[in-house]
């Protein structure tokens, strides 16, 4: 145990990459509020996620950039990373049709589309797709909308499966370039090393209380 941290050392977990293991007591850190206690176990666990996942798609890799197409109504948190590092960048939220005016109402997208409707995604633009729920089916449609000005095509989750983008036997392969796993330990470790660890602590920290101040107004 490290003050408010402790790393979870069950032979089961051994394997596991470091950050999966380190936990935090969040009333024991300097910045503790339990007014937001609550916001803070629901939200925090896949903050860092968001962060570093921004981050990364902020690097010259993925220009020229003009939109990020997000695929679940989980990813808020990547919405509102994105609009603090590029504010001029096209947010486009895909949904479910019955949850779409929800997530509008919550304006943290330009645009809330239906699954139903991939149809008017405007298809020449120079986009970036991330995809949360890992749903085969909606993963092709928007790789067959924007293959041909798809600049990344990002797995965040895929808690319906995810494929590699060959097609399978049944199915052609996937335009544009193939789902790429983002893996978020590997991302903390390198940036990290690119940051600095304080560094990195610190812009953690700052981004998690702007995140929650934005959570308040909403």
């Amino acid at each position: 145990m490290e003050g408010p941290r402790f790393v979870d050392l069950a032979p089961h977990r051994r394997d596991l990459p470091r950050t999966y293991n380190d936990y935090v007591w969040i009333d024991r850190g300097p910045d503790y509020d339990p007014s937001v206690a609550d916001l803070h176990l629901v939200l925090r666990p896949l903050f860092s996620l968001a962060l570093f996942l921004a981050a990364h798609l902020g690097t010259a890799d993925f220009e020229p950039m003009e939109r990020v197409v997000i695929a679940s109504k989980t990813a808020l948190a990547l919405a509102f990373m994105l609009r603090r590092a590029r504010p001029g960048l096209n947010l486009v939220g895909l949904t479910r049709a019955e949850r779409v005016a929800a997530l509008e109402s919550l304006a943290s997208y330009d645009r809330v589309i239906a699954y139903e409707d991939l149809r008017s995604l405007d298809g020449a633009v120079p986009t970036v797709f991330v995809d949360v729920a890992g749903d085969p089916e909606i993963v092709r449609r928007v790789h067959e909308r924007v293959g041909a000005t798809l600049r990344a095509s990002i797995a965040v989750g895929f808690t319906r499966g995810m494929g590699d983008g060959s097609g399978g036997s049944e199915n052609p392969p996937l335009p544009g370039p193939a789902p790429a796993l983002f893996f978020t330990p590997t991302h903390i470790l390198r940036f990290r090393e690119e940051w600095g660890a304080g560094v990195l602590r610190d812009r953690l920290r700052e981004a998690w209380g702007a995140y929650l101040t934005h959570v308040a107004t909403m």
